[in-house]
């Protein structure tokens, strides 16, 4: 599946994930949220590492990386509804909400929803790519 020849509206198959303890402990070290402690508990996880886990798998599925197109993480927004607990099943359905051609990139954008186990709400979120193609950074140089 390639993004270019994707339509505003597009619907992603849903995402099924479960962020262990150590995925928990290792994203909150890199975000420095370990060392403070009341920005989350304990027993939860950023709920940025969901949006994190999903958008890989983005880039995965639109083969971003295989086509060799950069690609620049340009915004992002999250509504938290609950908190997530290492160990939860959580379900994320994407949907790409924009993609627009300018100047030889792409710009998309793209809202998830995440859900638990049993369909309640958990966030949803809003994130803007930006993908050059590798021919058009050969030419920007």
């Amino acid at each position: 599946m390639k993004i270019d020849q994707l339509q505003a509206g597009h619907q992603f198959a849903p995402h099924q994930f479960v962020i262990t303890d150590v995925e928990s402990g290792a994203y909150k070290s890199a975000t420095g949220d370990d060392a403070n402690p009341s920005s989350f508990q304990s027993d939860t996880t950023h709920p940025l590492h969901a949006d994190a886990v999903m958008l890989s798998r983005l880039i995965d599925e639109l083969g971003i990386i295989e086509d060799r197109i950069e690609t620049i993480h340009a915004g992002q927004q999250m509504t938290v509804h609950k908190t997530i607990s290492p160990g939860q099943t959580i379900t994320a359905i994407t949907t790409l909400k924009s993609n627009t051609l300018r100047r030889g990139s792409i710009w998309a954008n793209f809202e998830t929803t995440y859900s638990d186990d049993k369909g309640n709400p958990i966030a949803e979120s809003s994130s803007t790519i930006i993908l050059m193609p590798e021919e058009n950074n050969e030419t920007s140089k």
